[in-house]
């Protein structure tokens, strides 16, 4: 091979020993970071703690917002499943007063035929 020349493949193409041989590598950037309170609202969420959830959700997503952090879909999952626990907790509250207070009328309505067994 001559000096100078390009290589040749086994095709017969030529291949420039030149192409973007010395071209600067591409920059990395850093990865933004994940909000901190949008995992921990995702988490208080669904173990239970659906209020301080929700409250953290709100407070991550304003931060997010402001610095474009990661973590969106994290903080808005966290509100929404506190928003769901919460609705479930009052549902299920409002049956058991329901239960309850049926059970104590029931129980007054009958008080004599209750006491005759004793």
């Amino acid at each position: 091979m001559p000096y100078g020349a390009s290589p040749q493949s086994s095709s017969g193409e030529r291949h420039s020993v030149t192409s973007d041989q010395y071209a600067p590598a591409p920059s990395l950037q850093p990865a933004r970071p994940t909000n901190i309170l949008a995992i921990i609202s995702l988490v208080a969420s669904c173990v239970g703690f659906a209020l301080p959830g929700v409250i953290m959700g709100h407070i991550a997503l304003h931060q997010i917002k402001r610095t474009g952090e990661q973590g969106h879909g994290l903080a808005l999952a966290g509100v929404i499943v506190g928003y769901c626990v919460c609705g479930i907790t009052i549902i299920l509250v409002v049956i058991w007063i329901v239960a309850l207070l049926g059970f104590l009328a029931w129980g007054a309505a009958n008080a004599s035929t209750i006491s005759n067994f004793g």
